[in-house]
């Protein structure tokens, strides 16, 4: 394999530097310095970067000035969406063969970029800057053969092979070294091509390089001084004298002061690295990803663009995600300076509202407030102190709520309205927990209310052109996210020839890899704004679905949680008009809730059933129920189940609610009845009609 056969932008990142550079380039500030900064932390997000610059010469010098330009000319939103989809990847991935050493190799990455840096600094070089970047990517080929072949690749990375032996490894199996891949892919990245020829020079004997220019030597002497520490080899000494003119006493301040920087780094990450360089993730770090992963699945399906009412399906989507009801849309009309409501909860009564506004010539209450400062602000907060007035007051009152969670809607720095919710303590709390899942929440609504405004002011070649943006990062991040998925595809496609000989196994492998196809169908419907109307309903074999989905959740949820799932189906039914997605999402909504319902007293059964002959309404239906003999439905419960995201759960969550399945039966022409008690438990009836 050749340097160029190397896909960098498919390079593997370190999970915890990529979610903190979402979390910045989420912010409601673009805090350029910061996220540079952050970039320059990991080689695999600084090699993106450098493979996505528009063509032409290239940098006329990499450092800090140069990534921060490349920087700029991307965005917030487009960086952001990179590294969220990669960090999605790297969750998925967690099983990849050669994830230890990728971590091993970053941690060399960091110490060979803080020991060029510290020895620029030593020797008056002017800039310390390029040095660290050259050292960050002088193992780029490494990173590029684990990527590609981290079976084959991996093994070499763990053995006790000197320098010569692995290179030797590399070119007999490869065809090319990894300092010869890291040259030829960075070649074009400069126009001096030095960052190419200091990587290509990095195992070169002292002598041979001595009258290279100094970035080269840079990264030479601090190669040599990763593979061995200077009272182990006393030649190193030598080496700096003759390269720097740097006393044994300079060499080894260098050393120390580089691992100490190294060592700040890795551990700002929470991540922890022993003597050996290896690099442990904490418990703490895996939990923040998984996470982003969830936050990610969940607001990905954030989608206002084509509504009539985008600022009311941006509220209701709010309500679905978040299990509120109580919450109030303000829309900011510049002209005027003055928010109007103009989207509102389920439980909200909008002619109550409708002669109130707020008046933002002033930052005299919590919601100009929130608006001025860009920032989320609670009645509850010590700075809301001063500010209670008699419109907070009002608010409160027509949301029945004892506080206020004030958010602001913000796209490109630029303030479109606020979102109003009503809070009590605890809910206030959960809020906060799940504060980036709120900020992405209302980052995307943002990006969206300001495309459907351009859009409704007559459909400009500007409003064209953003949603034509917007379209392109949708394109980008199911293009990222789509590499997870057939990642987890090959992995099922392996363990089905593994089990070739076990039927009942390869049938659940089956429905796995029909589920992650699923999966990806929906991502790929992303990559348009949605169009699908009930003419689009197909035919639905829903036996044969109900019997794939027990057959999954069997393992997954029933079993662990000692729950018999009783199956009676009635081969008359057959297939049925409907949308196979929205079938899907909707009985594993109901299945999950028969579960967590009875989680609660222990063991338990649900049944799920199909009859044919039945009709509704004088018409010819089939019905689908979902039936469990748990502790039913409390009757407050029940007067709002279809009208918000209501839940009977203890715990905070984060389902579709069953507002969400209601909606999803009515697009596919049916009908859903609910029936509870507490002696017999909760019955879902779904009804879909012949035909």
């Amino acid at each position: 394999m050749s340097g160029a056969d190397k896909n960098t932008n498919k390079l593997p990142a370190v999970p915890e530097v990529l979610l903190e550079l979402v979390a910045a380039c989420r912010g409601k500030r673009f805090d350029l310095e910061h996220i540079t900064s952050i970039v320059q932390h990991d080689p695999s997000l600084v090699a993106r970067l450098l493979h996505l610059q528009n063509p032409g010469p290239g940098l006329v010098r990499l450092d800090e000035a140069g990534l921060a330009a490349l920087i700029s000319e991307l965005g917030a939103e487009v960086l952001g969406s990179i590294a969220s989809a990669a960090a999605v990847n790297q969750f998925y991935s967690r099983f990849w063969p050669g994830r230890d050493q990728h971590h091993r190799l970053w941690s060399r990455s960091l110490e060979c970029a803080c020991l060029a840096r510290t020895l620029a600094r030593a020797t008056g070089y002017s800039d310390p800057d390029e040095a660290y970047l050259a050292g960050l990517l002088h193992n780029l080929g490494q990173h590029c053969l684990l990527a590609e072949s981290p079976q084959q690749y991996a093994p070499a990375l763990e053995g006790e092979e000197t320098e010569e032996q692995r290179l030797a490894f590399e070119k007999e199996r490869f065809g090319s070294t990894s300092v010869e891949i890291g040259a030829s892919r960075t070649q074009d990245w400069t126009r001096e091509a030095l960052l190419s020829d200091a990587i290509l020079f990095q195992h070169s004997p002292t002598g041979m390089v001595l009258d290279s220019p100094e970035i080269v030597r840079l990264v030479n002497l601090s190669c040599k001084l990763m593979v061995a520490e200077p009272w182990e080899n006393k030649t190193l000494f030598e080496d700096a004298l003759q390269s720097f003119s740097l006393s044994a006493g300079q060499l080894l301040e260098v050393r120390s002061q580089a691992r100490s920087e190294q060592h700040e780094i890795i551990s700002h990450y929470g991540l922890l690295v022993d003597e050996q360089g290896n690099v442990d993730r904490t418990r703490a770090g895996r939990k923040v990803l998984s996470d982003h992963v969830c936050d990610t699945a969940l607001v990905g399906t954030v989608g206002i663009l084509g509504s009539a009412a985008p600022w009311q399906a941006a509220i209701s989507q709010f309500e679905e995600l978040f299990d509120l009801s109580e919450v109030v849309a303000f829309e900011y009309q510049k002209d005027d300076e003055v928010m109007r409501p103009v989207g509102f909860g389920s439980s909200v009564t909008a002619d109550r509202f409708r002669r109130l506004e707020v008046q933002c010539q002033e930052d005299r209450n919590v919601f100009t407030h929130a608006k001025v400062q860009k920032m989320a602000i609670s009645t509850l907060d010590e700075e809301a102190a001063n500010l209670e007035s008699a419109l907070q007051i009002q608010v409160q009152r027509i949301l029945g709520a004892p506080a206020l969670l004030v958010m602001p809607v913000v796209s490109e720095q630029v303030l479109l309205g606020i979102f109003v919710a009503g809070v009590n303590g605890a809910q206030l709390e959960r809020f906060r927990m799940g504060a980036a899942r709120v900020d992405y929440f209302l980052s995307k609504v943002g990006s969206q209310l300001e495309v459907c405004a351009a859009l409704a002011k007559g459909g400009s070649e500007a409003a064209e052109t953003r949603l034509q943006e917007y379209l392109l990062q949708t394109r980008q991040l199911v293009h990222e996210a789509n590499n997870p998925l057939g990642v987890v595809a090959n992995y099922l496609q392996i363990l089905t020839l593994k089990f070739e000989q076990d039927p009942e196994t390869r049938n659940q492998l089956d429905v796995l890899r029909e589920e992650v196809h699923r999966v990806a169908d929906i991502l790929s419907s992303l990559r348009e704004p949605p169009t699908r109307t009930r003419d689009q309903l197909t035919s639905v074999d829903i036996n044969k679905l109900l019997e794939e989905l027990i057959s999954i959740f069997k393992v997954s949820l029933f079993e662990p949680n000692e729950i018999h799932c009783v199956l009676k189906l009635d081969r008359k039914a057959g297939e049925i008009l409907s949308l196979p997605e929205h079938f899907k999402q909707v009985l594993t909504n109901l299945l999950k809730n028969s579960v967590e319902a009875l989680e609660t007293s222990g063991k338990g059964t649900i049944t799920v059933e199909t009859n044919d002959a039945v009709y509704f309404d004088g018409r010819h239906c089939v019905r689908v129920v979902v039936a469990d003999d748990g502790p039913g439905i409390p009757a407050n419960v029940m007067e709002h189940l279809f009208t918000s995201a209501v839940s009977t759960k203890a715990k905070p969550h984060s389902g579709l609610g069953l507002m969400v399945v209601k909606r999803l039966v009515e697009e596919m022409g049916g009908k859903i009845l609910v029936y509870s008690s507490e002696q017999e438990g909760a019955r879902f009836e779904l009804l879909f009609p012949r035909g």
